[in-house]
C-alpha cells in the first residue's frame, strides 16, 4: 500500500467480491494498513461511523465525492449486524447516497464492481444500473470485475445531465491466463471551467483511455500497450476501437 501511495495513487476502492476472503479480521487488517500510510479508501469500512463519513476530495477548488459498491462477496457473508463492512449494490441505497453526496460536491464518482468475468461487452444488468446511477446524479462511473476491457458510454438524461461510464477498465496487473486478461488501462476525463452567459460552470469532457499490458516475465511488468504490441498480440488501436468504437 505504501508503494501505491509512493507512485501517486490517491485513493483505493476496496469493495469487491474478495473483500471478505479473510473475513472481517482480514478486511480490518487491510484497512489498518491503509490508515498507517494515510491512504484513503472507499467501498468497505471498519465501522458504521466510518461508512457514514463522506469521502470528499478537493483538487484546485473542485470537489469530488467518491462512492464504491460491489455485486457481492462470493460465498463470504457479512457478519450479522455489520453491513457497514462492505457496500453492496442495492439500488435504493445507491440512489439515496448519490443524491446526498451530490448536494455537497461538484462531481460524484462511483466505483462499482459488476459484470460478467471475461466478457468484452457490458451486459444488460450493467447498462440498466448505469442508467439508474446516472439518473441519481453521478457524473463518472468506473467499473471493474470482468478482468477485460469493456466499452465506454456517455449517458445523457432528458434534463441534459451527462454521465461518463467506463464499464470495465480490465486488469492493470495480473497473472491470469484467459485471453485479453493481460490488457487493461487508465481512464482519463478532463475537468474544464467555462464562462457561460457570465457564469462560470465546470464540465467533464474529452474522455480518453491509456491502454496498458502485463508482460509475464521475471518479474511481471506493466507497460503501455503501444510499446509491447508484438509481445502481447493486441494493439493500442484495437483497445481504442473496443473502448470508444474509433480507430
Amino acid at each position: 500500500i505504501g508503494d501505491l501511495k509512493a507512485i501517486g495513487v490517491d485513493i483505493l476502492s476496496i469493495a469487491n467480491n474478495h473483500s471478505l476472503d479473510q473475513g472481517e479480521e482480514g478486511l480490518l487488517e487491510a484497512i489498518q494498513q491503509m490508515e498507517k500510510v494515510e491512504m484513503p479508501y472507499i467501498g468497505a469500512f471498519k465501522s458504521e461511523v466510518d461508512q457514514q463519513t463522506d469521502r470528499i476530495f478537493k483538487v484546485e477548488n473542485i470537489s469530488f465525492g467518491l462512492l464504491g459498491y460491489t455485486y457481492g462477496t462470493n460465498s463470504h457473508e457479512t457478519p450479522v449486524g455489520k453491513d457497514y463492512l462492505v457496500n453492496r449494490i442495492e439500488e435504493t441505497r445507491i440512489i439515496k447516497e448519490i443524491k446526498e453526496l451530490k448536494a455537497k460536491v461538484d462531481f460524484v464518482v462511483v466505483s462499482i464492481h459488476w459484470g460478467a468475468e471475461y466478457n468484452l461487452e457490458a451486459n444488460d444488468t450493467q447498462k440498466r444500473l448505469a442508467r439508474t446511477i446516472s439518473d441519481a446524479g453521478a457524473n463518472i462511473i468506473f467499473g471493474h470485475h470482468p478482468h477485460v476491457i469493456q466499452p465506454y458510454e456517455q449517458i445523457l438524461s432528458e434534463n441534459g445531465h451527462q454521465t461518463h461510464v467506463f464499464y470495465s477498465l480490465g486488469n492493470f496487473f495480473s497473472g491470469q491466463k484467459d485471453e485479453y486478461t493481460n490488457i487493461g488501462g487508465i481512464a482519463k476525463i478532463e475537468v474544464l471551467k467555462k464562462n457561460v452567459n457570465g457564469k462560470q460552470i465546470m464540465t467533464l469532457e474529452n474522455p480518453s483511455f491509456i491502454s496498458t499490458a502485463v508482460l509475464k516475465g521475471e518479474p511481471y511488468t506493466v507497460h503501455f500497450l503501444k510499446d509491447v504490441e508484438n509481445e502481447v498480440g493486441k494493439t493500442d488501436a484495437w483497445a481504442q476501437q473496443h473502448v470508444f468504437g474509433i480507430e
